[in-house]
């Protein structure tokens, strides 16, 4: 990671005593506005903040008529940035933006955002194929030469960027190479820091529609399969399977398939080049017309989430009231498949044995990695869905599998629904957000008693990442959980009083 230490001592004073001349207190009104070209006639962008502008902001947009949008926001921050993201053709198109308010030149105060969902080049005065791109010179609000940024903001040249040159392109929010071969999505952060994100690990995606043409309309029983599949770190390897049986290996492209009447299982694996691998099964129903996926076609979706288990041990030592610790030699394992019928259930421990129970128990012979599948089915609808699960000679999910230790270990699946029944009157109402989370994840309860609460979060390993524990009163209690140090990726929060157990997932953005 790289850190550049800039000595400008008498430029920044100056800037600073300009700066805090012209500040009125907050809030700060500013307004966003953007324009999508090619967007879909009334559908949505997502605003929110990042590089911690306060307040947090998390907005869906609605685009005009004309694929427009404006909002007026009211901010804590003088300066700071956001993020405005749209599907486009089937992929999320995203741009940052920024503002530093300026009680003296209003126009300061409003920033414009530009998505190209097209196939042509836009500059940065929205004309088509036009001069004004990045690094090209331009004239800034307050009549300055200047140039266009990345995020095609006219940044004069009195600025000094993240590596010391005045006028620089080296500003917060563009790209920067921190050195790191295992990181990714390198950006300078609003210190001027060059950081980057762990890779995202490796996750198969598909989804499956009706084969058509202009000419023809619809292609009775012919699918296209769409890979969406991404994370971890390319070059990626994929190979399709069919009702059980390997089909054939593609690259990362868009795959078309004949299918014949009825329900078939299809399954894509991937591999990446960090050895990460994925594999998702969904299945595809075909009617007597040979219609895909037919629109009174039940649904079902085969999940679960593992982590591992532990106990609340009180300590007189602890003002908390106590800590959590792990239990060796045993997992929970939650069931938290869905669907709108009547389903069975098969449980494939990858170890030889199965079991047809919603919510069984099964003991391992000893430590290692094993495949744990969840396959639901019923009347025209299958799903499958499957994790590796690692526990290690001391009986702690997620280690390295120990040679001389060969204990056995036990995994519970257990019931959310029911668990839910008993907990609801001592915990209720719990909201997470904002949601995408960068900084900092807010949390919303109410509380029958007042008391300590115990606060977990887990990687999607199962892996505790943080603990701690707070105080709450009778009624409602909203707290602030520090996430700034968490990696990119997904977690669950998980929030106990006693015997009440209360969770929720979210989403770690840089």
């Amino acid at each position: 990671m790289k850190h550049l230490l800039r000595s400008f001592a008498i430029a920044m004073l100056a800037g600073t005593g300009l700066s805090a001349f012209a500040q009125p207190v907050p809030p700060y009104d500013i307004t966003v506005s953007g324009y999508v070209l090619g967007c879909t006639p009334n559908s949505t962008v997502n605003l929110f903040t990042v590089q911690g502008t306060q307040p947090a902001v998390d907005l869906d947009i609605p685009l005009d008529a004309n694929c427009g949008f404006t909002v007026d926001l009211q901010m804590d921050s003088y300066q700071g940035w956001f993020q405005v993201s749209t599907p486009c053709n089937g992929a999320i198109q995203q741009s940052s933006v920024s503002y530093t308010f300026n009680a003296f030149s209003p126009d300061s105060n409003e920033v414009y955002v530009f998505i190209n969902c097209g196939n042509t080049t836009v500059d940065c005065e929205g004309n088509v194929n036009g001069p004004a791109m990045p690094g090209t010179p331009c004239t800034s609000a307050f009549g300055l030469p200047g140039f266009w940024s990345v995020n095609c903001v006219c940044v004069s040249n009195s600025v000094v960027d993240c590596e010391g040159v005045q006028g620089g392109s080296a500003l917060p929010g563009t790209p920067c190479d921190d050195g790191d071969p295992n990181t990714f999505g390198d950006a300078w952060t609003a210190n001027c820091m060059c950081a980057g994100g762990p890779a995202l690990p490796c996750e198969a995606c598909f989804s499956t529609t009706q084969a058509s043409t202009p000419a023809l309309g619809d292609i009775p029983f012919t699918a296209v399969l769409y890979n969406c599949s991404g994370g971890g770190v390319e070059p990626y390897t994929f190979a399709w399977s069919l009702d059980g049986g390997l089909t054939y290996e593609a690259g990362p492209g868009d795959t078309a398939y004949v299918f014949t009447e009825g329900t078939h299982l299809v399954c894509l694996t991937m591999t990446s080049a960090d050895g990460c691998t994925s594999t998702m099964c969904d299945s595809v129903v075909v009617d007597a017309n040979g219609t895909i996926n037919p629109a009174n076609t039940p649904t079902c979706e085969a999940a679960f989430f593992v982590m591992q288990a532990y106990q609340w041990v009180d300590s007189a030592a602890n003002p908390n009231g106590g800590g959590g610790e792990p239990i060796p030699n045993e997992l929970w394992l939650w069931n938290l498949s869905t669907g709108n019928g009547n389903f069975q259930y098969l449980w494939n421990w990858g170890d030889g044995s199965a079991s047809s129970e919603a919510y069984p128990t099964h003991t391992y012979a000893g430590p290692g990695t094993y495949t744990i599948c969840l396959t639901i089915g019923g009347p025209g609808c299958t799903d499958t869905y499957c994790q590796d699960v690692t526990v290690d000679g001391d009986g702690i999910l997620g280690g390295f599998a120990g040679e001389g230790n060969r204990s056995t270990f036990t995994v519970n699946v257990m019931n959310p629904l029911a668990l839910a029944v008993t907990e609801l009157p001592t915990l209720t109402g719990l909201n997470a957000w904002p949601n995408p989370a960068q900084d900092v994840l807010n949390i919303g309860l109410d509380s029958r008693i007042a008391g300590n609460l115990r606060i977990s979060i887990n990687d999607l390993s199962g892996r505790l990442v943080a603990e701690g524990t707070r105080s709450i009163t009778d009624g409602r209690n909203n707290l602030t959980i520090p996430v700034s140090a968490l990696s990119a990726g997904s977690y669950l929060i998980t929030i106990q009083s006693g015997s009440t157990l209360m969770s929720q997932r979210f989403v770690k953005v840089r």
